[in-house]
């Protein structure tokens, strides 16, 4: 039997890397990623032969086409993780943002077809509003970011339905992970490496740490995707996030308190362009898919911790 042929796109990102340590072993995954050095050693080291690692800047057309001539235009699942993963950066430079995010698709879809697309959105399209939302929430963010991934969701809607490309999609508005491989810049790597590695006792954040974080265990994020491209149910747009959001001052505490931080001290500084103050009102994957994270945030910040202070030994 002939192996499902998958792409992943932004696999060297923190959400596919992870996904990459679980695809089945009855896939053949296309890993595509543009710049990162260390990625083709990480798909050598810890994935199965079944994951082919393949460079390509999607921004860059005419890499795109010689990407579908090596590996063929018609795929059984794309998996699109790829994009501009700083929604701060799209501040200051948001011709890169929409390139990176947008033009980027526009070009992989023209180029290959599927028969399913499970594109990752973010919660910060939800950016501006207060309260509980929906996918059937009024959105108008302003920030640049959250503008092109509105833009990206579009596209996704008219590779399927205009041009069909897109044989079905699900479109997943996720709210945040943490977990191995993360970025260095991310908080919850921050939290760990100030309280159980350096043993401080103060944290900095961005901003008055009034706004919402609804983050899980990568894990638990990766088990969902897996859900949702294995199923039939098509043609929706959920958010997936761990359904328990916390202010960033109070996931602050609570992480200082998990990794046994007595007396802490949390300081303010600039401004968060990252600002939610919105929460899930729905629970779409347990409704759609039947799934929710399983994960509480005390055993996800152990298993975290844990890793970090390993590859800090190797």
């Amino acid at each position: 039997m002939n192996k499902m042929k998958v792409v992943v796109t932004g696999a060297s990102g923190f959400v596919g890397r992870n996904l990459l340590l679980r695809v089945p072993a009855d896939w053949k995954v296309f890993a595509v990623f543009n710049s990162s050095a260390d990625f083709r050693s990480f798909v050598k080291r810890h994935c199965g032969r079944n994951v082919i690692p393949v460079k390509c800047d999607l921004r860059d057309n005419s890499q795109v086409k010689r990407l579908k001539n090596k590996i063929g235009g018609e795929l059984d699942l794309v998996l699109y993780f790829a994009s501009n993963t700083n929604p701060t950066y799209s501040v200051e430079e948001p011709a890169f943002d929409l390139d990176s995010n947008v033009s980027a698709l526009i070009n992989f879809f023209e180029n290959f077809v599927c028969k399913r697309a499970v594109y990752f959105s973010s919660l910060a399209v939800y950016t501006g509003l207060k309260g509980p939302v929906t996918v059937d929430s009024r959105i108008n963010p302003l920030l640049p970011y959250a503008i092109s991934k509105v833009a990206a969701e579009q596209y996704i809607k008219f590779y399927s339905g205009i041009k069909k490309r897109i044989s079905s999609y699900v479109i997943i508005r996720f709210f945040g992970a943490y977990g191995p491989y993360e970025s260095g810049r991310k908080i919850f790597t921050k939290l760990i490496e100030a309280f159980l590695i350096k043993r401080e006792s103060r944290f900095k954040v961005r901003g008055d740490g009034k706004n919402y974080l609804d983050a899980m265990y990568v894990e638990d994020a990766v088990n969902g995707i897996l859900k949702v491209a294995g199923s039939k149910v098509s043609n929706i747009t959920v958010n997936f996030g761990s359904g328990k959001p916390l202010t960033v001052n109070e996931m602050v505490k609570l992480v200082g308190s998990i990794c046994g931080v007595k007396e802490l001290t949390i300081l303010h500084e600039g401004k968060a362009y990252e600002y939610g103050r919105f929460r899930m009102g729905s629970k779409d994957m347990k409704n759609k898919f039947s799934f929710e994270p399983g994960i509480s945030l005390e055993a996800g910040i152990k298993k975290f911790a844990k890793f970090l202070a390993e590859d800090r030994r190797r």
